[in-house]
């Protein structure tokens, strides 16, 4: 490095330290220093400006045929389909809330597998799946969610649900989910399995 710039440099850093500003010919950096404060575009962004990263959540919504030795929330004789949900508890985000069981995945846990664990956590029953519905990205105050949602059946064998990890559970029929509070991102996840049974897709 040549003598000049690196003493020119130790007496600019010197004096900008003390107070006495910048020497004179100007320092060669002093331009490109000023404009780097001024580039609003190089400071750090804030945590709440930062992208928050989608917590994927495997939801069952569980399907059995009418009639059953169920209860639901209207005739138990009526023919047609039955579709479980369950109540969150009073401790929980959405104290009160009404949703299909499902949870958040484990770091590299399949949304099949995924499933499968929670309906046992939550409600002790034991699923297979037979068909998938869109994933839904929702953004809440809280954090982002990703819901991936698998249509499912009990499997031969399985118990009834419980209340394991839940407030609540009962077996609707489609129709009737309108009449329940869910949380805003199941707002499609309903749209679409209504859709879906209107038009035969899920017999």
């Amino acid at each position: 490095m040549p003598a000049d710039w690196s003493n020119g440099r130790s007496r600019s850093h010197a004096r900008v330290c003390d107070g006495k500003g910048w020497s004179t010919p100007e320092h060669p950096l002093k331009n490109i220093f000023y404009k780097a404060l001024s580039n609003k575009d190089l400071q750090p962004l804030s945590i709440e400006n930062q992208p928050q990263k989608a917590v994927d959540v495997g939801i069952g919504i569980v399907i059995r045929c009418l009639p059953d030795k169920i209860q639901t929330s209207t005739d138990p004789d009526a023919a047609g389909l039955a579709v479980l949900i369950t109540q969150r508890k009073s401790d929980a985000v959405y104290p009160g809330y009404w949703e299909f069981p499902g949870g958040k995945a484990n770091p590299g846990e399949k949304t099949e597998d995924c499933v499968v664990r929670e309906l046992r956590e939550e409600v002790g029953i034991i699923a297979e799946m037979f068909g998938v519905l869109s994933d839904i990205t929702h953004i809440y105050p809280h954090g982002t969610v990703r819901l991936q949602p698998r249509l499912c059946r009990l499997a031969p064998g399985s118990p009834e649900p419980r209340n394991l990890h839940v407030a609540d559970h009962r077996w609707v029929r489609p129709e009737e989910l309108a009449s329940y509070r869910f949380p805003e991102a199941n707002a499609g996840i309903v749209r679409e399995l209504l859709d879906a049974i209107s038009r035969g897709v899920i017999p």
